[in-house]
């Protein structure tokens, strides 16, 4: 007899089981879904509180740093009213340019001294006249220009007058609005306009009298009278271009500022010209020999730098002395053209 072993079939029970495992494998198989994870306790407000945190540069130390935000000061923006005056460009310091049709104003300051003189006299002031006969020539040639039809304004001023000083009359509405002024006569005062002309753009023309302060270029300044530097300047050239070759002397006296007048004529790049110091105070000159200064083949130049009234009797004196010493020597003597009104030269 064969033993066999008995299978027990299974029974229908053990269906709903594996349906069951079948269910639960088809689950697993799905996405997964995101676990949020919620802070633990107590970790809430410290992430709350990083979160106002603002990041803001330390000047002490530096560094950045964080900053909570309810901190920090909220800069605000005032307006204010500027009372400030504008900016003024070159453009607007441009003055206007006159036309055709604007008159030119003319400011004439003369020294007549009209109030201590008595006009048509016979004992009349004689500068009085000289100053009339200029004005009278200038109205002339105003007449003149006039006939071209150009418009022109003419105000005139006696400067003699105390109520007519510089201080005065430049506030004067006419002076301030003058296009060109023509004087006055007096050094302080040639130099005051002269300034007030640099300032204030207008034209001022000297007639009568040169001013030697050159501290500033002066382009609204007109010398119809030239100063000494001028005058040495082109007796300088003169010499040089017609005596190349002979003695040239420039005299003075012993005196500090006719010393330094000298400087002008013998400190130069173009030729020697020595210096003749005059120490004779003796009428006439009596004591001094010119004669051994002169060559005896060639010409003698002689300079005298002298311009005022009174230094005349001086170049009197030197003139009347060179032509007794000179005998049959050739000289020549160089002078300013202020000397065609000395009364004593012939």
């Amino acid at each position: 007899m064969i033993s066999v072993l008995s299978h027990r079939r299974p029974s229908s029970g053990n269906k709903p089981i594996l349906f069951l495992l079948v269910i639960l494998f088809i689950c697993s198989c799905t996405s997964q879904k995101k676990a949020i994870d919620k802070p633990a306790p107590g970790k809430e407000g410290k992430e709350d509180q990083k979160k106002d945190l603002v990041e803001q540069y330390d000047p002490i130390t530096g560094e950045v740093i964080l900053v909570p935000r309810d901190e920090i000061e909220v800069d605000t923006i005032v307006w204010m009213k500027d009372n400030t005056p504008p900016i003024v460009t070159d453009d607007d310091l441009k003055r206007k340019k006159p036309t055709a049709d604007d008159p030119v104003e003319i400011a004439i300051l003369m020294p007549f001294n009209a109030g201590q003189s008595q006009l048509f006299h016979d004992q009349q002031d004689p500068r009085l006249n000289r100053f009339l006969q200029y004005y009278a020539g200038m109205r002339i040639a105003i007449d003149e220009i006039e006939s071209l039809h150009l418009p022109i304004n003419i105000s005139t001023y006696d400067v003699e007058a105390a109520t007519n000083s510089f201080a005065v009359l430049s506030k004067k509405e006419v002076i301030q609005n003058a296009d060109v002024i023509v004087g006055p006569y007096k050094t302080a005062e040639i130099e005051a306009y002269a300034e007030f002309g640099r300032t204030n753009e207008k034209m001022v023309i000297s007639p009568w009298r040169p001013t030697f302060r050159t501290e500033l270029e002066n382009p609204f300044f007109l010398q119809l009278t030239p100063g000494l530097n001028a005058h040495a300047e082109a007796i300088i050239d003169f010499i040089h271009a017609k005596y190349p070759e002979e003695k040239v002397f420039v005299v003075g006296r012993d005196t500090e500022v006719e010393r330094s007048r000298l400087k002008l004529f013998s400190e130069n790049d173009l030729q020697p010209i020595e210096e003749l110091i005059v120490t004779d105070i003796t009428p006439a000159l009596s004591k001094t020999d010119l004669f051994m200064l002169m060559d005896t083949l060639t010409t003698t130049v002689f300079v005298l730098p002298y311009y005022s009234r009174s230094d005349e009797s001086f170049v009197h004196d030197f003139m009347r002395k060179l032509h007794a010493d000179k005998k049959d020597r050739e000289v020549v003597v160089f002078g300013l053209p202020q000397w065609v009104g000395f009364t004593n030269l012939n």
